[in-house]
């Protein structure tokens, strides 16, 4: 059984962001498929309202901190930073958002890809590092390689800080009303424990 999940129809009361739309529309389109299969009845609207209401952390999460709005979402390909810019462009139209980032080491350069979705989007930019783990641990890309590599293609003012605690605080002090944190989730964990010490 085939599903195009651009043809998925949802209902327009769930307001869901528009990545959450097409997941929500797949994982309905499943269920229903087997639900009908096995001569059980439908879900109900109930059940439905009740799956919309799904929390996915790290995806278009959104946290008050300083008066400001900071997204957290972990999207670290094409595929997944398309759809958190259009979610961004969906819900804050015409807004002007500053984001920090870190992009983990990969073979495939998937990274860059990425970035070149990003990067038009965004009023300003730092960048910065992390390593977890220990006998095989993550590693960013380094941070003078993606500060160098947007340059040649934006002249969006991008900055380097090196330790996630510091860029986090110089995003905060940004005058942007909107801030994104994104890249990899691999940064929104080390992030999140660093808004826990500013709580």
């Amino acid at each position: 059984h085939v599903v195009d999940a651009e043809a998925v129809d949802v209902p327009d009361s769930f307001e869901l962001p528009l990545f959450q739309k097409r997941n929500f529309g797949l994982a309905y389109q499943a269920v229903a498929y087997v639900l009908e299969r096995d001569g059980r009845l439908p879900l109900t609207p109930q059940q439905l309202r009740s799956a919309a209401q799904v929390y996915i952390p790290g995806r278009m999460e959104a946290i008050r901190v300083s008066g400001k709005t900071l997204i957290l979402d972990g999207a670290h390909n094409v595929q997944k930073m398309t759809a958190l810019v259009s979610s961004l462009r969906e819900r804050y139209p015409n807004t002007s958002i500053a984001a920090l980032l870190a992009v983990a080491e990969a073979t495939d350069m998937r990274w860059q890809g990425a970035l070149k979705v990003l990067v038009p989007e965004m009023q300003h930019i730092v960048v910065t590092a992390f390593e977890i783990g220990q006998d095989a641990p993550k590693r960013s890309v380094q941070p003078q390689l993606v500060m160098d590599y947007v340059r040649t293609f934006s002249d969006v003012l991008v900055e380097i800080q090196p330790k996630a605690k510091e860029a986090l605080e110089v995003l905060l002090a940004r005058p942007e009303t909107v801030l994104l944190v994104t890249g990899s989730l691999y940064l929104l964990g080390t992030i999140k424990t660093h808004l826990e010490e500013l709580r």
